[in-house]
């Protein structure tokens, strides 16, 4: 009896094991995409979300990030979503319907264009 309760233990402890490594295979992954920078014609009056590109201190580690790009370009395009569901503010789209996010240094013209 003690070797049947040891053994169902052992095999739920090697199913967690399992699912937890499974979920960190699932939610753990990063995707990389390349920044979107803007040109003049990424501008038609709506909203667009705009990071801005900085340089990491390579002494300096940021914990749970990447530097400027943690959760790009997921968090962009999650936040458009939600503020034009939530406001009613336009915003820029692409012609399949994905927000229009952009990637900007602080020092770049773009930033200056006017419409």
């Amino acid at each position: 009896m003690k070797r049947l309760a040891l053994a169902c233990v052992l095999a739920a402890l090697a199913a967690a094991v399992a699912g937890a490594q499974e979920f960190g295979q699932r939610w753990g992954r990063m995707r990389f995409a390349p920044p979107r920078f803007p040109a003049a014609d990424s501008f038609d009056g709506s909203f667009n979300f705009c990071r801005g590109m900085y340089e990491s201190d390579p002494n300096h580690r940021e914990p749970g990030g990447m530097g400027w790009w943690t959760d790009y370009p997921d968090a962009d395009i999650n936040f458009s979503i939600r503020l034009s569901e939530l406001t009613k503010t336009r915003v820029s789209n692409h012609a399949t319907g994905d927000p229009i996010h952009l990637v900007a240094r602080p020092i770049s013209d773009a930033l200056f264009i006017s419409l």
